[in-house]
């Protein structure tokens, strides 16, 4: 089963994260991946891997975001068979970017879940077709209000 969260909103990663630690809670084998992220708290709780920095990519990517995208999606593909849940956190990002060939990761993605496990939990703030398409689950997160806009910064512990 594939899950996909996606949209403008605050939750994408969350809602990926909460599904992580009721699996942990049932004994599942769990397996997070952190794509253009450096070593977030989240890492700590699960089995996680951190592939990225602290950077942002401004319209065009850097070579080291190819790099990182690369690493995290033959890091993934190595994984098949061995967890029961894994979050690929931000891999839509890395497909509007393009980062990755988004018909080549939607042809992995079909091949590497079954009918009950793995569960694939996929995150990023863009709507890509394929992954759309290729998953069982879609939900679009849609900022409605934010406290952002208000001045207020992110909160520990919260948003990060």
């Amino acid at each position: 089963m594939i899950i996909y969260y996606y949209g403008t909103g605050k939750g994408k990663t969350t809602a990926g994260l909460g599904a992580l630690v009721r699996a942990k809670a049932y004994n599942k084998k769990i397996l997070l991946i952190q794509s253009l992220k450096n070593n977030p708290v989240e890492s700590k709780l699960f089995n996680g891997f951190c592939f990225g920095d602290s950077s942002f990519i401004n319209k065009t990517p850097e070579k080291k975001h190819y790099s990182f995208a690369q690493d995290a999606f033959d890091f993934f593909k190595e994984q098949k068979g061995k967890y029961d849940v894994i979050m690929f956190d931000e891999l839509s990002i890395l497909l509007h970017y393009g980062l990755l060939d988004v018909e080549q990761v939607v042809e992995s993605l079909s091949e590497f879940v079954g009918p009950e496990y793995p569960v694939l939990i996929i995150t990023g703030r863009y709507k890509i077709k394929g992954l759309e398409e290729v998953a069982d689950i879609v939900t679009e997160m849609k900022e409605k209000k934010h406290i952002y806009k208000k001045g207020i910064k992110a909160l520990k512990g919260i948003d990060y």
